[in-house]
């Protein structure tokens, strides 16, 4: 009984850093690459007919895998202390959202079926993303796949080898 509780301790600890992982690299990490995308075209392509396509792109990727940045339009410019506080808000809550992803991918590492409904459900959720904000099907299609590879290198060992069915 000892022996159980104690690989179910180190189980949870194990689940516990994965979340923590998850979310700094995915609550933080992304929202950081957007910002750093962002100022880079605005500095590079400023005054060019191009800025506003390739804007369009970063617009629809950002916000499929940075949710919470749809509400960056909200913010009226100009007063910097708040523009950094709502960023903030918005950088915790993806922050929140990495952290529900992680935990769902870490209990979803032991069983095939749940893994593959996991996928299907997060890639069906940017696809709503999608059409709610930009309808930008290119960049669906290549943020579905940059997932969709994501999930397999999550999942690339069978249930058997990670130590349940």
């Amino acid at each position: 009984m000892i022996a159980s509780m104690e690989r179910s301790a180190k189980g949870s600890v194990s689940i516990a850093k994965f979340v923590i992982w998850f979310a700094i690299a995915g609550g933080v990490g992304v929202p950081l690459l957007f910002l750093g995308m962002w100022e880079i075209v605005l500095r590079a392509f400023q005054g060019s007919e191009a800025m506003v396509g390739i804007m369009v792109w970063v617009e629809a990727f950002r916000v499929m895998f940075w949710p919470p940045s749809m509400f960056l339009v909200v913010n009226a410019p100009g007063n910097t202390a708040s523009e950094l506080n709502y960023l903030v808000v918005l950088v915790l809550l993806n922050v929140c959202i990495y952290a529900l992803i992680g935990l769902a991918v870490a209990l979803a590492l032991r069983r095939r079926a749940v893994q593959i409904a996991l996928g299907v459900f997060l890639i069906a959720a940017m696809f709503g993303v999608n059409m709610y904000w930009s309808e930008h099907l290119a960049s669906f299609v290549i943020a579905a796949i940059i997932v969709g590879l994501l999930f397999i290198a999550l999942f690339r060992r069978s249930p058997q080898e990670t130590g349940s069915a």
